[in-house]
């Protein structure tokens, strides 16, 4: 009778949670959970209408202003018609005053000046048209600088090309301070000197073409670096004759252009702008690899695709596949190569909006006042690896920890399915993974199996099942182990040792076929 009464009331519960989701506005049942975990834990906020959220982001965001004046400031562009549109930016020098005002940090580490200075000298500008920017890992960190329409850009001049010429004006061309120079960050008791500059942008090929005008891979000029690779069609030409010449299969074969001379070919196409005809400027552009002219700011390996054609894809490479030349001069200037492939998301058109007039501006203050709450709270910006979700050990695994002198009794210990690693990348239970072998091994390189995270005096650590080295072909790019059944041998290593997480195929015999990333390739390879 008990266990058929305490049924019963669990279904009434059940039911009167079903009839409450469903008589509020559609969210995830994660976030519903969430929201009524908070609610449960801290009660309802005294102030909670829409009215009064939307104050709070706005006191927020007033109580940030500084020297360089409010964290929002207003912009105008020139229409096509003659008019002016007006837009609101995020004001970046206030935001970091603001923050160091504040105390917040930008290290996991330490609150000092040094650790602004030591990893603030450069940014990154990650460019998205329509939809919405997917971001790639550590998407926290990446600061929503404007938000715009499609629909407006449109109507302005040179489109989203004026509009990120007049921020980055905004952001390095302004008389009263100059970020290269440096910007005065004050708190309570410190001051010191700030500065940063550009690094690069990080853009999808439709977001360039737009932004900077040019034609990219579809036009004549189908790489802006090389002045002897172009693509020219003429009437009656097969469809291979659109592909990549034969003749520049290698980087030697390339004749590279300088930044100087990209800039002095910009100059003379701008002052041809108003002597030439207009179907012979049309040409000019054409040759030069420029969609459109506007003024920018005033500040501002080998054999790869012959083995390619060998291979037998020559009849179907298209011409950016010509880029591939060019990743290692990428890299050595970059130091890196971002994985951009998040950024080629399908397009998703929005229906018609109405009463939109403060839109952008109101969507600017809530991406905003999130970034700040963000950047508030104690994890800050995570330079070292962490997990991800933690929570109390269990009794079972802690016992076998304290069993293998991993940690002791009164010891705390945090685990977690999941662990970010250094470079951002996450790892899983149940995920290969590779790290550093010791020195006179025959392969570089370790492979495991993950089997818990856990996390002891803030450090990271992972739970490792080892698999057997079989053999190394590095000419296929390929490694092989064996995963060897019955109970693993678990070892433990620093989250900040391991270095990705890897693509592998399992035979029936355990077996892994593993493919490393490139950039784990030896040189001599």
């Amino acid at each position: 009778m008990a266990k058929s009464s305490s049924s019963a009331s669990k279904k009434q519960k059940l039911d009167h949670l079903d009839a409450f989701r469903r008589g509020i506005p559609f969210v995830s049942c994660s976030a519903l959970a969430a929201i009524l975990n908070k609610v449960e834990q801290e009660g309802v906020p005294e102030l909670h209408g829409r009215k009064n959220i939307k104050q709070a982001v706005l006191e927020k965001i007033a109580a940030m202003a500084g020297d360089c004046g409010s964290l929002l400031k207003q912009l105008t562009a020139v229409r096509i018609d003659g008019g002016d549109l007006h837009f609101h930016i995020l004001n970046l020098p206030t935001m970091l005053q603001g923050l160091y005002r504040q105390e917040v940090s930008i290290t996991c580490t330490c609150k000092t000046p040094q650790a602004w200075t030591a990893h603030g000298r450069e940014f990154f500008m990650l460019m998205k048209l329509i939809p919405a920017i997917n971001f790639p890992v550590l998407e926290r960190h990446w600061f929503t600088l404007a938000v715009l329409r499609t629909e407006l850009v449109q109507k302005v001049e040179a489109g989203i090309g004026q509009i990120l010429r007049l921020i980055l004006e905004d952001m390095f061309a302004q008389q009263l301070w100059n970020p290269v120079h440096g910007i005065v960050m004050k708190s309570t008791d410190a001051l010191f000197v700030f500065h940063w500059t550009l690094h690069v942008f990080l853009q999808d090929g439709s977001a360039q073409k737009q932004t900077f005008a040019n034609r990219q891979d579809i036009g004549s000029r189908v790489c802006m670096l090389c002045k002897n690779i172009f693509n020219v069609r003429r009437e009656g030409d097969d469809d291979d004759e659109g592909k990549i010449s034969s003749r520049h299969l290698t980087l030697s074969s390339c004749d590279l252009a300088s930044d100087s001379a990209l800039l002095q070919s910009w100059d003379r196409l701008a002052a041809k702008a108003g002597t030439e005809s207009k179907a012979r400027f049309a040409m000019l552009q054409q040759a030069s690899g420029y969609l459109e002219l506007w003024q920018l700011p005033g500040a501002n390996k080998q054999g790869s695709l012959g083995k390619a054609v060998q291979a037998g894809w020559g009849p179907v490479m298209q011409p950016k596949f010509h880029w591939t030349l060019h990743l290692d001069g990428c890299y050595e200037k970059q130091g890196f190569l971002p994985a951009c492939w998040v950024l080629e998301a399908a397009r998703k058109y929005g229906s018609a909006s109405s009463n939109t007039i403060r839109f952008d501006t109101s969507l600017l203050e809530e991406v905003t006042a999130e970034h700040l709450s963000v950047m508030g709270k104690e994890e800050g910006f995570h330079l070292r690896a962490h997990l991800l979700q933690p929570h109390a050990c269990t009794a079972k695994l802690k016992k076998s920890l304290v069993q293998y002198n991993v940690l002791r009794q009164e010891d705390e210990c945090m685990t977690s399915t999941m662990t970010r690693l250094k470079h951002g990348a996450i790892i899983k239970k149940g995920d290969m993974v590779l790290h550093g072998n010791e020195p006179g091994h025959e392969c570089p390189y370790r492979c495991a199996k993950v089997h818990c995270c856990i996390e002891l005096h803030n450090i990271a650590l992972v739970m490792l099942a080892p698999a057997t080295f079989l053999q190394q072909r590095w000419d296929m790019n390929m490694l092989k182990f064996r995963e060897e059944a019955g109970d693993p041998q678990i070892y433990i290593l620093a989250a900040y040792d391991l270095l990705c997480s890897v693509v592998y195929h399992k035979a029936n015999d355990g077996t892994l076929t593993v493919l490393p990333p490139a950039y784990l390739r030896p040189r001599h390879a």
